[in-house]
């Protein structure tokens, strides 16, 4: 890159246009007040954050280690560098060899890009070498586990590069990802490397697999492992660290390895000055990780030294600066000693590069420009301004200059962007209304609070509109988001969406006489043809209000302000009258300040930066430099969800083409300056775009342009000219489609943009005839031929914009055989989608009153709206004519229309327009259809050309102009040779895309001319991909230039990570972060960046003292010592013959019965176990004896077959219900033809097709896109072995797809918790370019069903404390043995009423979708579906902890901590449906199809009307509530009794933020909720959304450290600070009107919790007074005794399964003997350890019976309990 600072500068400009383009705003004050806010130059796009690339000081080179013995004689010769000399090593890397020759455990945390790879790649290679010079033999003697295959995969590259410097290589490395055929797996297995790279999961595998041919092969030669390696081990946190660190004890016991040397590396894991601290964070994340010690001195940080001159001291530089800046210095230097001792250098290295501190060199602080040339004005006493230019001049020449063999100066920028967002005012006249662009509830500065409500403008006038909710009964407005989902109206449902709209006089809509400014297909004609709104249209009708400032209609608070209001959605703009269609979403009909959102500024500004890229090229002379010019020409972005990565890479690719072929027709027209006919254009077009050399046989088109466009680029001849045929065909519909009405606002056409103009053949002529024939006694004598031509083409501009158009393109069955040829011809990039339906020819026809014509489209007569509008739009333009003096007649013809429209002039209009098309009939051009009596517009009449200067001028005034510059600069630039502009294309990189997809992308975005290819095709360069973290780790891209940041990280380690894939061949680089106004997590970053460009890492939270986890783990170890190889189909497993018990098959139950196995599993089992309890990962509580009981590893591996079998359940449940649908829809394919209709047999087959790919998709897990069921990662999926990332028992989604003429059929897992949502009811899925609708759920196959309708469950929950009791319907999942409604909370002993009960409960395991559409320009943000979501719990038999946070004997709250809960998550309905008792959705319960109605009796009233719908859709629908559930650690908060309940939201809120903050996650990340609900809150129930959770909770409970730094963190996110052990509120210092209220999106509001902004209130009294004593360094945790609890034992579990009831109490105290478990009522003491004769003698004595069990399953003990019990 040239000149990185004008690349940033266009780069930011471009999108400034394009921001700031948006703001068309009709009142005076609000557009004075947003064009303040975008003069300021900071506001929105700060100056770039600026950080120099790290010096690491040096160490010895590999030849004087090698030369003192320190290395392996070889290394010299293996690491070396191509043209240099010597290898030298930075000190780090020197220190990770010198701790690995001593086999000193150690961790190297340095900086991103500083050769951390090195550090463990050069110790293990010469280990490797010393060892084999003893024991030669081939084995595996090192392992090195990545968190990703893209980390793998780009390290097995970098080391490869090293070893093939010596022919034959010593030392072999092998890849063992998943991405192996299986010809390089047996290779690996039979001549084992000596470096292992991996993941977590093939090594899972490999340790749990029993295939003879590789695993066992593969373990057996690890055995006594040298090294193991952990890299980015800040990465690995919550379940997937805890199950790592398992996995690497496992690992030792396996292969014997209690030797090996362990060797992590590390981002920073502290934000401590003390290096102490620092380093003890790290060694305690490694000690627990891998299980064995890391001594604080071994962790390794980065050391820096200065590179410029050291004897120019800090004191000296202003003398310096001041004489040597005068000279005017160039910046020029013939040597390395002159750049070093240049003052300028010395000053950026000492204020940009490092501080200085007693020796000590750390990094310094990143700053921007403008920061910097102020500290440099101070120093040289230049003006800032000069110290600007003098700075950007000094790192444009030294960015590439070396000093030794490094380059000092080499930088990145770091530039965070803020969208717009919105503007927000009160509800009070122009003139007093606050006007503020702060998200907040409350208007700042005000001493009442006066809400603030978000003001949206029309996309055709910029009139202000605010959507609100108005309760009836409190007669009251609210601010509504303009994306909550609005409810049908219903009678009972006193809340009401809708807009106002300030009113002034010069308002189009006029209330008395309302309907010649409503839009015509509102209306009809009613009894006495009396005009009235159609039905559908009476409530939208606008109603003239008063309302005051708190939003009170007609209140009594003064001053009243006059609005329009109108129910709904937006439709209509009272303004200009602009009417929106009833589809669509209004967010493309008003917008905010700005209209755009993440996708549209992500892609503007990734556009630009390629063309900023392609701009360098052509200028570059030098081949080889231009060579690397297009190699860097990509941009790596980032997202969080994987979602967000299909929308964004589909956003873009449907905005470019678009984009392009405008471009086209621009240049088409351009080129030729006269007016065209379609005909002509096509061609033309087809020209412009340069593709005639492509469609002409031997043209002589190159490769990647054929293969851009041809579906075979090898096409000739006869073939090719069809492919020309086949894109005229596309070019053609997609010039009519894309100037159809009401397209794409929010990118206008070139039309709207006044660049084409659209006019129509011998109109002239017409309108002299009509005038002509004009009779004097007609209202219309004396219209000018000009008035003529004027109503004409208005006249045929309506027609061409319905599509009421004759055309071949527009012809189904032209379509129909063009998207066909389209198909076989073209690159899937030029394809009609799939399921898109095409435009189709449109018909008019007049006709009388009422009259309703078959095959008419639309209807005109005297009474018809869109006459009257095309009227009114006539005199529109007159009176525009008129005041312009356009033409002579012009003030006449106003007048003489005026009168015509005032007379009888509609139903004269109407007769008029009948003469009109007869006389354009015989022009040709209008088509008259004899048979339909229906007319269309002749599209070969239309002449196309360009836009005149004032249709341009005029049009700028209504758009955004951005998109005017945009089409001109890329119609240029495609007259270019060499434009590029085809080569703008974005792929997405995330899980959900299967890994031959995944690993093709990779090797597209590298570029890397060795490795284009790919079974022997060629590929093309892809120079953007947007991934989710995927490609975020240590994945070295040395040819990256620009990383793009969607939305802000999670933590400063996934921002350094993300940011350092750029620049890493030590470039200029640059990052570019968006920040959404929306949330909160982005805000904060954008007023703290360098928080998060040089933010330190929160060590790694890893909860090792979970249950389920070293369950999973033992499992593991026994089925691995079994040696059974499972089949990878898990159909395979079972046997199918019995198709309703689907068993395990019997030779499969013969190998996993052998006692043998146990023998052989249980020592690595107990070693395993017992190095839990050596290294203290085990809390010493009675919780968790069970861990310290030598029999636990006995117990869990003989109940292991059993869970084996349970955990297929889940399989056996799809396979019924797949095998159910197909049987059902074979049945009616196959019935006699009297039984079904037609459209019933049609959706059958759909179904039995979709059935059929499912089933193939269950029984086979060959292909990569089909991982979910492979067995050995479906049984992790459910639990019985370890998951690492992968959600265990997953919610599936069915997504449909077509390729290469075949069905397919993807699955997406998600864990449940977040499926429930996302996978909702009607929600909609992104993936792959297409846009998924789940559309039903499948049904289970399960007993219990009566009838048609689906068996439901009920559940109770307790009003005080929110504790649920499950009552199902085959008490399969009960609390008790009974399972039957309780009459008292089993909890807390409150008494359940009915109405504490939730029935229609449904368990949710799978949904199918449908797919929508392709995703679009249209799709902005993913449109999400509000839902109502409600987490109850159980603590069943296993008792929590409590404890009370005490400061002094205050007791601030208590804590519930649940290590193991049982929780259910249910959707109960839509968050803003018409009934709020009404809970749930409506569903078929034959076919599990959810219903578009809330209720059901408006889906029953549905069906009666659709005459097609099918049996299966007239059976009776049922309502029912969605839920999944999960066993999870949960902690409840209970403030103080006398805490004020309408406080608790607000604490809620900062507990969540602080909890968000303290530990560096995400809001999704931790879920925070009400107990018992919504409308009671007396607890505050907290849980993690990640299954296996980060142990966050546990350390809230156990540690009053963290728990005080939530209430510190909360505190400073809402804005307070302690100054004197008072709280500040730091928002005083601020100006008044931009302090924040009661809350704001800085602080605790985020787009999780807006439905409670206006309960939120961060300076309510009790809760900052409760967060400030929870902060307190003296607040304490006091743990409340637990005798009488049940703990939670495994033995327990035991004793459920036999039956047995539980017993009440555990470690109880009996005469000073401590029983493990005690029945009090039957006086039976149950011991686990064998009790003294004395003891036993003494219970004797007081009448109590001892049971000691040897081992949790004792047969004979748990008898005896039971016939003592009975």
């Amino acid at each position: 890159m040239k000149d990185i600072f004008q690349f940033h500068h266009d780069v930011i400009d471009r999108y400034k246009e394009f921001s700031e383009g948006f703001a068309k705003i009709a009142s005076q004050d609000i557009r004075e007040y947003a064009d303040q806010i975008f003069r300021e130059e900071n506001k929105y796009t700060p100056p770039p954050l600026i950080q120099l690339n790290m010096n690491y000081s040096p160490g010895m080179t590999i030849e004087q280690m090698v030369a003192d013995g320190s290395l392996h004689p070889l290394c010299k010769d293996i690491f070396r560098i191509k043209g240099n000399s010597e290898f030298r090593l930075h000190l780090h890397q020197q220190q990770a060899i010198t701790l690995a020759s001593k086999r000193q455990n150690y961790v190297v945390t340095t900086g991103t890009g500083s050769g951390k790879s090195l550090a463990f790649f050069i110790p293990i290679i010469d280990g490797i070498l010393k060892a084999k010079g003893k024991e030669p033999s081939p084995r595996i003697r090192a392992i090195i586990i990545y968190p990703m295959n893209a980390l793998a995969n780009s390290q097995m590259e970098e080391v490869k590069k090293f070893l093939d410097n010596l022919e034959p290589s010593p030392i072999t490395v092998g890849r063992y990802t998943g991405q192996e055929s299986r010809e390089e797996r047996s290779a690996c297995a039979n001549m084992p490397p000596d470096i292992l790279l991996t993941n977590y999961m093939m090594l899972e595998y490999l340790l749990t697999r029993g295939n003879k041919d590789t695993d066992r092969k593969i373990v057996e030669a690890a055995q006594d492992l040298q090294f193991l390696v952990l890299d980015e081990l800040h990465t690995y946190r919550g379940r997937q660290g805890a199950d790592v660190a398992m996995l690497v004890r496992r690992l030792r016991a396996a292969t014997q390895s209690q030797n090996m040397l362990c060797v992590g590396t590390s981002a920073t894991m502290s934000s401590s000055e003390d290096k102490q601290d620092r380093i003890k964070a790290v060694s305690g994340v490694a000690t627990k990780l891998f299980g064995s010690l890391f001594s604080p001195a071994n962790v390794i940080e980065e050391t820096l030294e200065r590179v410029t001159d050291t004897s120019i001291r800090q004191a000296d530089l202003p003398d310096l600066l001041r004489r040597y800046l005068k000279s005017t210095p160039t910046f020029e230097w013939a040597n390395e000693q002159e750049l070093k001792s240049d003052p300028v250098a010395v000053w950026v290295e000492l204020n940009l590069g490092i501080t200085v501190k007693d020796n000590d060199c750390r990094r310094a602080k990143p700053a921007t420009i403008p920061q910097l040339a102020e500290r440099l004005s101070v120093d040289s006493g230049l003006s800032i301004l000069e110290a600007t230019d003098y700075l950007q001049n000094f790192f444009a020449a030294a960015f590439d200059r070396k000093i030794g063999d490094r380059t000092p100066f080499a930088f990145k920028l770091h530039q965070f962007v803020r969208g717009p967002g919105g503007i927000f005012l009160t509800l009070e006249p122009p003139t007093k209304r606050v006007i503020t662009v702060e998200e907040q509830i409350y208007a700042p500065g005000r001493d009442e609070q006066v809400q603030l409500f978000q003001a949206y403008f029309c996309t055709e006038c910029g009139q202000e509109h605010i959507p609100v909710w108005y309760n009836a009964e409190e007669n009251r407005c609210t601010p509504r988001a303009l994306n909550e989902p609005i409810p049908k109206e219903r009678p009972d449902n006193p809340i009401i969406a809708g807009v106002l709209t300030p009113r002034h006089e010069k308002m189009g809509f006029k209330e008395n006489n309302p309907f010649d400014t409503l839009p015509e297909h509102w209306q009809e004609e009613g009894p006495g043809g009396v005009l009235r709104l159609k039905k559908s249209y009476r409530d939208a009708m606008p109603e003239a209000w008063q309302v005051n400032m708190h939003g009170e209609k007609g209140g009594m608070t003064s001053p009243l302000s006059e609005f329009f209001f109108t129910k709904g959605s937006f439709r209509f703009c009272v303004n200009c009258t602009a009417d929106f269609p009833g589809q669509g979403r209004d967010a493309n009909r008003i917008s905010p300040l700005s209209m755009e959102g993440r996708s549209s500024a992500t892609t503007v500004m990734m556009i630009e930066s390629l063309q900023a890229f392609q701009r360098q090229i052509p200028e570059e002379a030098d081949d080889e430099k231009r060579a690397e010019l297009q190699k860097t020409a990509k941009i790596l972005g980032f997202t969080d969800n994987r979602q967000d990565a299909a929308l964004q890479s589909g956003f873009f690719n449907d905005f470019t083409q678009t984009a392009v072929l405008r471009a086209g027709l621009l240049r088409a027209l351009t080129s030729s300056g006269v007016e065209m006919s379609e005909s002509e254009l096509v061609p033309a077009m087809l020209k412009a775009l340069n593709l005639d050399p492509l469609f002409t046989p031997g043209g002589g088109a190159d490769l990647p342009t054929r293969m851009r466009f041809l579906f075979d680029p090898d096409f000739k001849g006869s073939v090719l000219r069809e492919a020309r045929d086949a894109m005229s065909f596309f070019l053609g519909y997609s010039l009519i489609h894309d100037l159809r009405r009401g397209w794409r606002r929010l990118n206008p056409n070139l039309e709207q943009l006044g660049l084409i103009h659209i006019s129509y053949m011998d109109m002239e002529y017409l309108a002299e005839d009509l005038r002509k024939e004009t009779k004097e006694d007609a209202l219309l004598y004396r219209f000018s031929k000009e008035g003529w031509c004027i109503f004409l083409h208005m006249l045929f501009d309506m027609l061409r914009k319905r599509i009421c158009l004759a055309s071949h393109y527009l012809d189904s069955g032209c379509q129909d055989k063009y998207k066909s040829l389209i198909r076989q011809r073209l690159a899937p990039y030029w394809h009609f989608s799939q399921r898109q339906q095409l435009s189709v020819t449109n018909k008019l026809a007049f006709c009388s009153v009422g009259e309703k014509k078959p095959g008419i489209d639309i209807a005109m007569n005297e009474r018809s709206g869109l006459l009257r509008n095309l009227l009114r739009d006539v005199n529109k333009i007159l009176v525009q004519k008129s005041k312009e003096k356009a033409y002579e007649n012009a003030d006449r013809d106003k007048e003489i229309w005026n009168h015509f429209n005032q007379k009888e002039g509609i139903r004269d209009a109407s007769l008029l327009l009948q003469q009109i098309f007869r006389e354009a009939k015989n022009y040709g051009i209008l088509n008259y259809f004899e048979k339909s009596n229906s007319w269309v517009l002749n599209s070969a009449c239309i002449r196309w050309s360009l836009g005149s200067p004032e249709e341009k001028q005029e049009a700028e005034s209504r758009n955004n102009t951005f998109f005017s510059n945009l089409y001109d600069r890329l119609a240029r630039i495609l007259g270019e040779p060499e434009h590029r502009l085809f080569e703008l294309e974005a792929q997405e990189h995330t899980a959900q895309v299967d890994n031959e997809t995944r690993a093709t992308l990779e090797k597209r975005f590298r570029n890397d001319p060795k490795d284009m290819e790919e079974n022997g095709h060629p590929l093309l360069p892809l120079p953007l991909m947007f991934c989710s973290p995927t490609m975020e780790l240590g994945v070295d891209i040395s040819s990256l230039n620009v990383v793009f940041l969607r939305n802000v990280p999670p933590t400063p380690a996934n921002y350094a990570q993300r940011a350092g894939r750029a620049g890493r061949s030590g470039q200029p680089a640059l990052t570019i972060t968006y920040c959404s106004s929306g949330s909160p997590h982005d805000l904060w970053y954008f007023n703290n960046q360098s928080s998060m460009v040089a933010g330190a890492v929160k060590e790694p939270a890893i909860d090792l003292a979970n249950q389920d986890l070293i369950d999973s783990h033992l499992r593991a170890i026994w089925l691995g010592a079994s040696r059974v190889e499972l089949p990878s189909s898990i159909v395979d497993i079972v046997d199918t013959s019995d198709q309703q018990a689907l068993p395990i098959k019997k030779e499969y139950l013969e190998q996993l019965r052998n006692p043998a196995i146990m023998s052989k599993a249980l020592p690595q089992a107990l070693e395993v176990f017992n190095s839990l309890t050596a290294d203290n990962s085990i809390p010493d509580s009675p919780e968790y004896a069970w861990m310290r009981s030598e029999d636990y590893c006995t117990f869990c591996m003989e109940q292991a077959l059993e869970n084996l079998d349970r955990s297929l359940d889940g399989w056996r449940e799809l396979y019924r219900s797949v095998q159910n649908q197909m049987q059902e829809c074979y049945d009616i394919i196959n019935a006699p033809p009297t039984l079904h209709s037609p459209e019933e047999r049609r959706q059958a087959q759909n179904r039995f097709h979709d059935a059929l790919m499912q089933r193939e998709m269950l029984i086979k897990s060959s292909t990569s896109r089909n991982q979910d069921f492979y067995s050995y990662r479906y049984l992790a999926g459910q639990g019985f072995m370890p998951g690492y990332n992968f959600p265990r028992l997953p919610l599936i989604a069915w997504l449909p797809g077509k390729e290469d003429g075949m069905r397919n059929m993807h699955a997406l897992s998600r864990p449940r918790f977040l499926a429930l949502s996302e996978f909702g009811p009607r929600s909609l899925i992104y993936h792959c370019g297409g846009i998924y609708q789940v559309k039903r759920i499948k049904l289970r196959a399960q007993s219990g069903q009566t009838g048609t309708q689906l068996p439901t469950e009920t559940m109770q929950i307790c009003p005080s404390c929110g504790h649920a009791h499950l009552v199902t319907h085959n008490n399969a999942e009960s609390n008790d043995a009974s399972g039957s409604k309780l009459d008292i909370c089993n909890n807390c002993g409150t008494h359940l009423e009915a109405s504490s009960s939730i029935s229609n409960l449904y368990l949710v395991e799978t949904v199918e979708t449908e797919l929508k559409e392709h995703i679009s320009i249209n799709d902005e943000e993913r449109q999400r579906q509000g839902y109502e979501l409600q987490t109850c719990y159980c603590f069943d038999q296993r008792q929590p902890v409590k404890s009370k946070l005490m400061l002094g004997d205050a007791v601030l709250a208590m804590l519930t901590y649940a290590p193991s809960a049982r929780i259910w998550r249910i959707n109960k309905g839509w968050s803003r449906r018409s009934d709020r008792n009404t809970l749930g959705f409506v569903i078929n319960p034959s076919n599990g199809k959810w219903s578009k109605e809330e209720t059901l009796e408006a889906e029953a009233a549905g069906a009666e009307e659709n005459n097609n719908a099918t049996k299966k859709d007239k059976i009776p629908t049922q309502r029912i509530i969605p839920y999944v559930r999960d066993i999870r650690n949960i902690l409840i908060f209970t403030p103080p009794t006398d805490f004020p309940q309408e406080q608790m939201p607000t604490l809620q809120a900062a507990i969540q933020t602080g909890i968000v903050r303290a530990f560096q996650i995400e809001s999704s990340e931790i879920i925070v909720e009400p107990l018992p609900n919504k409308d009671n809150r007396q607890h505050i129930l907290i849980y993690e959304a990640a299954e296996g959770g980060a142990g966050i909770l546990r350390h809230l409970a156990e540690h009053i450290t963290f728990m005080q730094g939530v209430a510190a963190e909360a505190l400073a996110a809402m804005h307070y600070e302690l100054r004197d052990a008072v709280l500040y509120d730091t928002e005083q210092d601020k100006p008044e009107d931009a302090r924040c209220g009661k809350g704001c999106y800085r602080c605790l509001l985020s787009y999780y919790n807006q439905t409670e902004h206006a309960l939120i209130d961060r300076s309510a009294d009790e809760t900052c007074t409760l967060l400030q004593d929870m902060s307190n360094n003296q607040c304490r945790l006091e743990t409340l005794a637990s005798a009488s609890s049940v703990t939670n034992h495994p033995w327990l579990k035991e004793l459920e399964r036999r039956g047995i009831p539980a017993p009440e109490e555990s470690n109880k105290s009996i005469a000073g003997i401590k029983a493990d478990f005690f029945y009090p009522d039957a006086y039976i003491a149950v011991f686990m350890a064998r009790p003294a004769p004395a003891d036993l003698n003494t219970l004797q004595d007081i009448g109590i019976v001892s049971v000691y069990f040897p081992s949790f399953s004792d047969a004979d003990a748990f008898n005896k309990l039971q016939a003592l019990l009975s």
